[in-house]
């Protein structure tokens, strides 16, 4: 029923999911809006979190756990083509080992992929921040410093 029908949220999300207003910031130039997407129980995320904090990056908040992405936002993450499709799955997690997704993955087509990915916001790695000419799975440090410093 929360699912979005679109790739860019229509109102900002924090973890409570209450709208805020997003203040203008430097540093956004051409990604334009930016949208943050992770579990906010998971504290190492939070490097990312501060991270971007720490470089004045305006951005929406996202649980994936609670809204996790749909098959049309992750057809179209896949589809800029600066991540296969396995670097969305989060393979270190409990949910993925339960199915057995290591070994089943390999026997399954693209769109059978996206969309156990988007059956449950637990199997998806973790941030992902995703931008207008944009998308960073993952936190590392480097890699965004690179495409956001």
């Amino acid at each position: 029923a929360g699912r979005m029908r679109s790739t860019v949220p229509t109102t900002p999300i924090i973890n409570d999911r209450v709208p805020r207003a997003m203040k203008p910031q430097a540093g956004l130039g051409a990604y334009g809006e930016l949208h943050f997407a992770l579990l906010s129980q998971v504290n190492h995320l939070g490097k990312a979190k501060a991270w971007l904090d720490e470089q004045g990056i305006a951005y929406i908040y996202r649980d994936i756990k609670e809204e996790n992405p749909s098959v049309q936002e992750l057809t179209e993450w896949v589809g800029r083509g600066r991540y296969p499709l396995k670097a969305f799955f989060n393979t270190s997690g409990q949910r993925y080992r339960a199915l057995g997704l290591k070994n089943r993955l390999p026997a399954l087509d693209q769109q059978e992929q996206v969309a156990i990915l988007a059956s449950d916001g637990m199997l998806v790695k973790r941030p992902i921040l995703i931008g207008e000419d944009l998308i960073l799975v993952g936190y590392k440090p480097k890699e965004w410093e690179e495409a956001l410093g």
